[in-house]
């Protein structure tokens, strides 16, 4: 009985890891609103009372963080970007908060606009998931306050083994090094 126990409690500690594991966030969600970009200065200047998630633009994990025309609630509001300063920027949209540590301009010019192309990375935290990494793109034309859209992307794939995945591994090396030793015992 007390080996039927030890046993127990063994298992018990190994599966602990999974069940308090929390996972990554998967999905993507737009945000929209009013910007004004100083090309000459590189920095945008967002007006944030104007900035919100899009209206059924959320997927996966964000499905249920994020609602329909919810505003930013605390940011960065102007962002140099030439150079950019890894993780100098931030927004929180209820329980989100982004962080962007990269930031990639490029300009094209079409019907005699310029267009402003930006994407980057940067990480996405809320409470009971892993910090996630994601990536995001957006655009603004000419130099004036104009209304932008951004779409941020997960993948939801951890590049380290989970813990349950190593506890799983080593309940079954200590089945089979059990199983080894009865076998030469007998």
């Amino acid at each position: 009985m007390h080996k039927l126990l030890s046993s127990l409690a063994l298992v018990a500690a190994l599966a602990a890891p999974s069940v308090l594991h929390a996972s990554m966030m998967t999905g993507q969600f737009s945000v929209q609103g009013s910007v004004t970009n100083d090309p000459t200065t590189h920095v945008l200047s967002f007006i944030p009372a104007s900035i919100e998630t899009g209206y059924g633009t959320q997927t996966g994990t964000f499905a249920t963080l994020l609602t329909n025309n919810e505003h930013v609630s605390a940011g960065t509001p102007t962002i140099a970007y030439d150079p950019y300063v890894a993780g100098s920027a931030w927004f929180t949209i209820g329980s989100l908060t982004a962080t962007i540590e990269s930031l990639t301009e490029s300009t094209s010019i079409i019907g005699g606009h310029t267009i402003y192309g930006f994407s980057g990375t940067g990480t996405l935290a809320a409470a009971g998931y892993d910090i996630t990494p994601g990536s995001f793109t957006f655009s603004t034309q000419d130099s004036g306050p104009v209304t932008f859209s951004a779409t941020t992307l997960t993948t939801g794939t951890s590049p380290v083994p989970e813990p349950s995945t190593l506890a799983l591994f080593g309940t079954g090396a200590f089945g089979v090094a059990g199983m080894v030793s009865r076998k030469f015992r007998a």
